[in-house]
């Protein structure tokens, strides 16, 4: 929504995983998995919003700050 791109018919799952070894693995360092599985169906032939909507949420999934207050992000160049 923050990118304007119109959709319908969205589903999908997401699923975390936890897991701490014990006993004779409990020198193993512990683990999280985030697995995001994800359908939509774009209500316009232009998918370029969608694209951008989809790499900023696995930024954030990947940790990456998002920008700060004040900030501004440069203009994106469009390619012919």
């Amino acid at each position: 929504e923050n990118h304007k791109a119109p959709y319908r018919a969205a589903g999908g799952t997401a699923t975390r995983v936890l897991s701490e070894s014990f006993g004779t693995l409990s020198d193993r360092p512990g683990s999280i998995d985030i697995e995001l599985r994800a359908s939509w169906t774009p209500a316009s032939s232009d998918v370029a919003a969608h694209l951008e909507a989809w790499s900023d949420m696995v930024c954030t999934f990947a940790g990456l700050p998002s920008l700060p207050d004040g900030v501004s992000a440069l203009p994106r160049r469009r390619r012919n």
